[in-house]
């Protein structure tokens, strides 16, 4: 009974009930609970560890950035169960990160989180969840997501194996899987790509690398190429990319000025060409960018490149500057030279061991606040300043290509 109080309590703390729907969610939940402990009188009857695991299904997860830092773990998972069946359960915005990778038999899309779902919506979309599962037989499922409904989900589902992190209330619901590190009721600061591997260590597979990994289909080198040559850039160009968006707010963005600026001083070299990538609803941004510059460059809008077609272009770069956000994590995954500008958010996060990225930041006394608009003056952002982040640029350009990758200014008639 107190583990009963105690799951509650967690709930409790989990939901802020700040909407009518987490209000009924909480009641449907505890009774699941009690029935859980009513009809589990022996609980070591749920703890079935497969050797040979030979159908996985792996829920991925949302953000793209996350999405490449569990690379390392899901190489290694496919090493270490060559023959085994495995789905990737992702959001539709995200499934081509993975394409034309060897890891996977098949995707299980699922509805793109931005979707508003009433309370009847939401019960639906679990029970859809829940049938395929059941039909795909599935013995093992690994959760890269912290979500309580990933746990019931896979628990209702009645596969035997259910891994994944015990937080958010839902410890219940797995077999396997590590605690987090929590002071004073707080998650610490720390890497994805470790937290995802810790994960390997119960399916007693070999330790994963700590480098991400992409792969690019031909369907997408062929659209990079079009895209490419329909910009104007040619096979000896060397590319320099911009990407001063993000999905995750306007507290993550670098001044529209600063970026011209570097823009500036790398299309003033022969055979260089600046390209601005511009996710959605982020064209204007771009615009903004390319308005200031005094050099002409070239946009890249997701409205005519699909995320594994930009996914090449970031392949082909030989140096990014970027917000904290996804693509970061595509230029550590091809080895492209790259500067992350960082400040509202902590750095600990989506830390790795890129030795040609260089993560640039500057926290002051109100941060890392980790708000997607900042409610001050965005200071953290306007600390960073475009000498800074071409002097750390040039230096990687040096360790990646040797001296003088960038060497004759164009001539100026």
């Amino acid at each position: 009974m107190k583990q009963v109080i105690r799951y509650f309590q967690k709930l409790w703390v989990h939901y802020n009930f700040t909407s009518i729907d987490k209000i009924i969610l909480f009641p449907l939940q505890c009774f699941l609970v009690v029935t859980l402990f009513k009809c589990t009188d022996n609980r070591t009857a749920l703890f079935v560890m497969r050797k040979n695991p030979m159908r996985i299904l792996v829920r991925c997860p949302n953000w793209v950035g996350d999405v490449v830092m569990a690379t390392p773990f899901l190489d290694a998972l496919r090493n270490a169960f060559p023959d085994a069946h495995i789905t990737y359960m992702l959001r539709n915005y995200v499934r081509q990160v993975y394409s034309g990778s060897p890891w996977c038999n098949e995707f299980f899309v699922i509805e793109n989180k931005q979707k508003k779902l009433s309370f009847v919506g939401k019960i639906a979309q679990v029970i859809k969840h829940i049938r395929y599962m059941r039909k795909g037989n599935y013995d093992t499922a690994v959760l890269l997501v912290n979500s309580f409904q990933s746990a019931f989900e896979v628990w209702c589902a009645g596969i035997s194996l259910r891994l994944g992190y015990k937080r958010e209330g839902r410890g219940l619901f797995l077999t396997e899987g590590p605690t987090p590190n929590i002071k004073n009721g707080v998650y610490i600061p720390g890497p994805m790509i470790p937290y995802y591997n810790k994960l390997a260590e119960f399916l007693n597979i070999m330790p994963p690398s700590l480098d991400m990994k992409l792969y690019v289909s031909t369907h997408e080198d062929s659209e990079a190429d079009a895209r490419l040559q329909h910009m104007g850039v040619l096979p000896s160009d060397k590319l320099v990319g911009l990407n001063p968006g993000g999905a995750f707010g306007a507290s993550k963005f670098w001044s529209p000025a600063y970026y011209a600026a570097v823009g500036d001083y790398y299309s003033s070299f022969e055979r260089a060409k600046v390209i601005i990538f511009a996710g959605p609803n982020e064209e204007q941004i771009a615009n903004d960018i390319a308005g200031l510059m005094k050099q002409p460059a070239v946009i890249s809008t997701s409205d005519k490149l699909s995320l594994g077609g930009a996914k090449a272009v970031y392949k082909r770069l030989n140096l990014l500057v970027t917000n904290d956000t996804g693509p970061r994590h595509f230029a550590s995954a091809f080895g492209v030279p790259s500067v992350v500008l960082i400040g509202s958010t902590n750095p600990k996060w989506t830390e790795n061991h890129d030795p040609y990225q260089f993560v640039l930041g500057k926290i002051p006394v109100c941060g890392p606040c980790h708000q997607r608009i900042c409610p001050l003056n965005h200071q953290c952002m306007k600390a960073l300043k475009p000498t800074q982040v071409i002097e750390i640029a040039n230096k990687l350009l040096e360790k990646k290509y040797g001296k003088d990758f960038f060497s004759t200014s164009k001539s100026v008639e």
